[in-house]
């Protein structure tokens, strides 16, 4: 049961140093986009827009569940440690 613990941990390890990579990278294709505007490029630009996309679907509504599910999982992971 050890091993299949550590195997899982250390594939979340890897997925946060995914989300971490792909969010550094989009990073930079925004400092891009906006220090060269529209001469960046097509892929460029095409990651912008999907990106302000992306920024349109997500509603207040959905801001304000997204709080509340992180909120009662702090709560209950807190809960766990006493």
């Amino acid at each position: 049961m050890d091993k299949m613990t550590e195997a899982l941990g250390r594939l979340a390890a890897l997925f946060y140093r995914a989300a971490e990579m792909l969010a550094a990278f989009v990073a930079v294709v925004v400092l891009i986009y906006v220090l060269l505007g529209d001469a960046s490029g097509p892929f460029v630009a095409a990651v912008i827009f999907n990106l302000f996309r992306v920024i349109n679907i997500v509603t207040p509504q959905t801001l304000i569940a997204l709080g509340l599910v992180a909120f009662a999982y702090a709560i209950l992971r807190f809960r766990r440690r006493d």
